[in-house]
């Protein structure tokens, strides 16, 4: 597939409707709505005993329903453009999936940007708000520019595939239900995807990217673009690491924790 398949986003380049389109709207309202009136309506007729009984933690559930359909959605995109899409130029290759997909995730991240802000309880969450600052700038700089380094953005979007168990452990842990089997299989799962779709990628990331910043073309592109690119990769790196750290205590003390009850 080839630039040309990027007609199908025949606006203007940069302007507003190229940036903004459908697939954002689509998102960003969603992703607005859904806690003030889809996640409170399934959390009730799903799970109605334990849904009642979140407590402050209501709004961090209430947000689990789009956080894992976008996570999802833009999953099956990645691999589908991954596995299908030619893009041998890791910076210029572009094409009308991965702007829609571009799209999509930058609608969802700025919806729920903003429901963090004008929550109390996820504002304190400084890590989810750095994630989404440099999400959504980065994302915004890729359209703006056309689909620069498209290849990197939606390869970075494998990270997604993660999310829907990170998701369910949170949902498991505060409905209390540790004990499940259901809980301890999709914290195995978790630990396993997420080290396979964030943690063991990042030195290829980084070999593929300074290899890349030697192309002639490259140094052409605006430096704040480069830079940026940069930023991305140190900020959800470091923010991946960290978030891997505590998966692998929580889960090192949930088992020995297991082993001595199972010994007394």
């Amino acid at each position: 597939m080839d630039t040309s398949d990027t007609d199908t986003f025949s606006y203007e380049p940069s302007s507003l409707p190229y940036l903004f389109g459908w697939y954002f709207w689509i998102l960003f309202i969603l992703t607005f709505i859904s806690p003030r009136v889809i996640s409170p309506w399934l959390g009730r007729t799903l799970i109605p005993e334990s849904y009642a009984k979140l407590g402050k933690y209501l709004s961090l559930v209430n947000t689990l329903f789009m956080s894992t359909l976008h996570a999802v959605v833009v999953s099956l995109t990645t691999l589908y453009i991954l596995a299908t899409v030619c893009m041998e130029n890791r910076v210029f290759s572009k094409c009308w999936l991965g702007f829609a997909t571009m799209q999509l995730s930058l609608g969802y991240f700025v919806g729920d940007f903003i429901n963090c802000l004008v929550d109390a309880e996820l504002r304190k969450d400084k890590a989810n708000l750095a994630h989404h600052v440099v999400g959504m700038i980065g994302l915004y700089l890729g359209l703006y520019h056309q689909g620069k380094f498209m290849f990197f953005i939606v390869y970075r979007f494998v990270a997604e595939c993660s999310t829907p168990f990170v998701n369910m452990f949170w949902l498991l842990r505060l409905m209390k239900k540790q004990q499940s089997k259901l809980f301890v299989v999709n914290s195995v799962l978790m630990v396993t995807v997420f080290f396979a779709c964030r943690i063991a990628p990042i030195p290829w990331h980084w070999y593929k990217f300074f290899w890349t910043q030697m192309d002639p073309a490259v140094v052409l592109l605006p430096w704040y673009l480069r830079l940026w690119t940069l930023a991305t990769y140190v900020v959800f790196d470091t923010l991946n690491l960290l978030w891997f750290r505590k998966m692998l205590n929580g889960c090192i003390k949930f088992f020995l924790k297991s082993d001595k009850s199972v010994v007394e």
